[in-house]
């Protein structure tokens, strides 16, 4: 793959990673996350990569016309080696895991049995912990690991 068609698939990447609700979906999203961004990182130092990296940057403008490139975004493909990878997943699995509380304790406020709204707030809780490990597996190294950790459980509290 062109290095053009990799910048594109960082940006891509980058915008669901930071905008899903879905636990799965941003853990393959990272792998592939990982992969791109090694071979951006080689191929930075190649004398047309600004140019190859523009023309991706144009070419996410006309297809995602109506989505602005965020900063983090730019900063991902622009700076591939100045890029904390793991910090931005550390801060970005937090952040899909209140997305999806928050979408989930809207739909448990319209369940109309109690049992139905024990059941859905245990599911809910499962997947806080399924990220808890995701998060301890993949960014306990970070700076950012014990304040992520500790918004998780704060998330969890609210559903106990």
């Amino acid at each position: 793959m062109s290095i053009q068609g990799m910048g594109l698939q960082v940006l891509e990447t980058v915008h669901i990673i930071s905008t899903t609700k879905n636990l799965d979906t941003i853990k393959s999203r990272y792998e592939l996350l990982l992969e791109r961004i090694a071979t951006l990182r080689t191929a930075e130092s190649n004398r047309l990569y600004s140019t190859d990296i523009n023309t991706s940057i144009e070419t996410y403008k006309s297809m995602y016309h109506d989505r602005p490139l965020q900063d983090i975004e730019l900063s991902a493909i622009l700076k591939p080696n100045n890029f904390d990878v793991q910090s931005f997943y550390c801060e970005a699995l937090v952040n899909c895991i209140k997305r999806f509380v928050e979408e989930q304790t809207n739909e448990i406020s319209g369940l109309k049995s109690e049992n139905a709204k024990i059941k859905r707030r245990a599911k809910v809780i499962d997947k806080i912990k399924l990220s808890k490990d995701e998060l301890q597996s993949k960014c306990a190294s970070t700076s950012s690991y014990l304040t992520s950790l500790n918004s998780l459980e704060t998330i969890q509290a609210t559903l106990n």
